[in-house]
């Protein structure tokens, strides 16, 4: 970052903190993806995550729904997740005006998480770490499933018909040009595949609720071997199944994939228990996060594309790879 850039940041961070009664000390730009996320160190010493988000990203009362999950998470249970701090007027959260970047930004402030993530691919599987992982997630779940549906309104849903059914980007001709020798006829068998083994499998009153939605390695961090959840800001209403699962997102077109889910499974199930119907469909399962995330690369705007879209046959050809294989 040009130093223009760091000295406007920096003042931002400042004007935000005083809504806080901190007094920054230190302010460090650790991402500008799809919001500008900061780590700030206030003259007490103690350190947060600043984040400043389009307001079109989430609505307030779906960040309304997403601090107050987060705060009876930490409330109830000993999962480590951010927490979210008030500013001194009471408010979950405020808005700020960058006139130097022509927009109004919602700000968020968190206590920090301590941690490190995994160092590598091979450390993110071994059968020790996906199992403490499953249990986690499980545990998750059940608070989840004890704390009920959001009263606040404006939470995405993450169903089936959100990105398999007839109103799917990838139900469109915009799909075809990326498919390769798959061709688009076995594309949408494999789509109404996976969509009939959520609806007969998945789709439980008990099975579904408020959901992380991007459990994958970037968004675990680690303090003397207990793992800890970061950045719910995808969290969404969906299939509990679907959200352990993407734990293995990034890894379920290597060949050991089998073995991991059984480390991940084993975890979850000291906890809390998975149908026989979710085990013998499995991989059909997994491929549903391929699905998902093509639709949603081709869902946004155009100059948000260019760089993912290149990636799109390579999920193809894990969706194929999946569909194919043995169920377990």
């Amino acid at each position: 970052m040009v130093n223009q850039e760091a000295w406007m940041f920096d003042v931002i961070a400042k004007q935000v903190l005083t809504q806080y009664g901190i007094k920054l000390k230190t302010a460090n730009l650790l991402s500008e993806l799809n919001e500008y996320v900061f780590q700030v160190v206030g003259n007490d010493g103690q350190t947060y995550v600043l984040r400043l988000q389009q307001p079109d990203n989430l609505s307030d009362d779906a960040v309304h729904a997403q601090l107050n999950w987060l705060k009876a998470i930490h409330a109830e249970t000993d999962i480590i997740v951010p927490l979210p701090v008030a500013l001194t007027s009471g408010e979950s959260f405020g808005s700020v005006e960058l006139s130097q970047l022509e927009t109004t930004c919602r700000y968020v402030l968190f206590n920090w998480v301590e941690g490190k993530r995994k160092p590598t691919p091979d450390d993110w599987v071994h059968p020790e770490n996906l199992h403490l992982i499953g249990r986690v997630v499980a545990q998750l779940h059940n608070h989840a499933q004890n704390y009920g549906m959001p009263q606040e309104g404006g939470v995405s849903l993450l169903d089936s018909q959100a990105f398999l059914g007839e109103g799917s980007a990838l139900r469109s001709n915009e799909i075809e040009p990326h498919l390769g020798s798959l061709g688009l006829k076995t594309f949408h068998r494999y789509m109404d595949t996976v969509a009939s083994v959520l609806q007969e499998h998945v789709e439980k009153e008990d099975e579904c609720g408020l959901i992380h939605a991007d459990l994958g390695p970037h968004n675990w961090l680690f303090d003397q071997g207990v793992p800890r959840i970061i950045d719910f800001d995808a969290f969404a209403i969906g299939y509990f199944v679907h959200d352990l699962l993407g734990v293995l997102w990034s890894h379920c077109h290597w060949k050991a994939n089998p073995t991991y889910v059984t480390s991940l499974f084993e975890g979850y199930e000291t906890v809390r228990s998975i149908s026989d119907g979710v085990r013998a469909n499995v991989f059909a399962l997994q491929a549903a996060h391929c699905f998902m995330w093509i639709n949603w690369v081709l869902s946004l705007k155009p100059e948000a594309q260019n760089e993912l879209i290149p990636h799109i046959p390579f999920q193809v050809s894990i969706i194929e790879q999946l569909m194919t294989m043995k169920q377990a």
